[in-house]
């Protein structure tokens, strides 16, 4: 199976939306959502066929993301659609839908984090840092020495703190980051790398503190000088929260990857902790005045309208809209309310399991 054919542009999908959740930007959401169980439907079709993967992860992988519970409140505080259901699969290894999702939550909690260690510590700033090693074509190889070789930094900073060496790093408080995968198509050659946020006193200078990283990064791998330090600009949530993001994003980066090449990165990564934490951020519990609930303390309290969205066929077809008093976590699909869909929800609930049975008999007739 060769390089995937090029997806239609989001701005194309002809999702089925009454005029007004139009007006809520919801078609935007629902663009990424649709480009992103494509995608996945296209990897999930390659497992199926050429690998022993289980049949029944294959078909959770095909069913996730089919239905979409938002939340839409009348209030200020909450001026977008909030998702508040979906049937994930969660496997963000596999699904591309799960590990966004599950990037921009783990994005959401480090912004926080950051966010009150500056208010706890004016004296501190935050600061971005990259740390690479030499590209190569064996993944599991790379990945392994890029991950030792940060493991023996991290051990240096301690000791260093202990008086027992020197460190470039010493004189950071903690940090929390992520491993990436990119695949270089042209190279045939796989690029792991590091992203981190670390808090560090604000007078130190930040291109100092590149120089002294690089030398003893370099040192360390062998192979890789190449480390980015820079300042994380602006403190306001939503500078943090875009800083963070580029941290937590989904660790596997498909673009320029053949199904094949996706399988393998997934085959090295699956039992691999690609997140970590250490210092001030490692266990970091928020002060006991800090309300980190009072957007969901507005959502039990306030009235809103319950969305439902069903997949059908490459867009998101509006099925039903109730009014609600006030949010509780409920099956989104006892409630009933005008419909802009006349499939049947069991009908569509087994689409999945056609479907799998469907490409497993075409893949018995393609054989015989």
């Amino acid at each position: 199976m060769g390089q995937p054919e090029k997806k239609k542009a989001l701005s194309q999908r002809p999702h089925v939306l009454p005029d007004w959740l139009i007006e809520k930007g919801l078609p935007d959401t629902l663009d990424r959502w649709a480009y992103r169980k494509d995608h996945t439907a296209e990897f999930a079709e390659f497992l199926l066929l050429r690998t022993p993967e289980d049949p029944e992860k294959v078909r959770q992988l095909f069913q996730c993301g089919n239905y979409l519970k938002f939340g839409i409140w009348d209030i200020p505080e909450i001026p977008k659609p909030k998702l508040l259901y979906s049937n994930l699969c969660k496997n963000h290894h596999l699904c591309s839908n799960c590990a966004a999702r599950r990037g921009n939550m783990a994005a959401a909690v480090l912004a926080e984090k950051c966010d009150q260690l500056l208010k706890l510590n004016p004296s501190k700033k935050l600061v971005f840092i990259t740390f690479t090693v030499k590209n190569g074509e064996d993944l599991n190889e790379r990945l392994t020495h890029l991950r030792n070789s940060h493991k023996k930094l991290k051990t240096k900073r301690r000791n260093a703190q202990k008086g027992k060496t020197s460190s470039s790093i010493k004189d950071l408080e903690g940090g929390a980051g992520a491993y990436e995968l990119t695949y270089n198509s042209k190279t045939k050659e796989w690029h792991p790398h590091i992203h981190e946020v670390a808090l560090v006193q604000a007078s130190v200078k930040t291109n100092l503190l590149q120089v002294d990283i690089s030398k003893e990064w370099h040192k360390i791998t062998g192979d890789s000088f190449v480390v980015d330090v820079k300042e994380v600009q602006g403190e306001s949530k939503e500078d943090l929260a875009m800083a963070c993001l580029e941290i937590m994003k989904y660790s596997l980066k498909q673009a320029n990857m053949t199904p094949m090449d996706q399988y393998k990165a997934y085959l090295v990564v699956q039992k691999k902790r690609l997140h970590y934490s250490y210092g001030c951020f490692y266990g970091f519990k928020f002060p006991e005045d800090y309300n980190r609930d009072a957007i969901t303390e507005l959502m039990k309290t306030n009235p809103y309208l319950e969305v439902i969205l069903k997949y059908n066929y490459g867009r998101y077809v509006h099925e039903s809209t109730t009014r609600k008093d006030h949010w509780i976590s409920v099956n989104p699909f006892e409630s009933e309310g005008e419909s802009d869909s006349d499939e049947d929800s069991t009908s569509f609930d087994k689409r999945a399991d056609l479907l799998v049975e469907k490409i497993k008999d075409r893949h018995r007739h393609t054989n015989t």
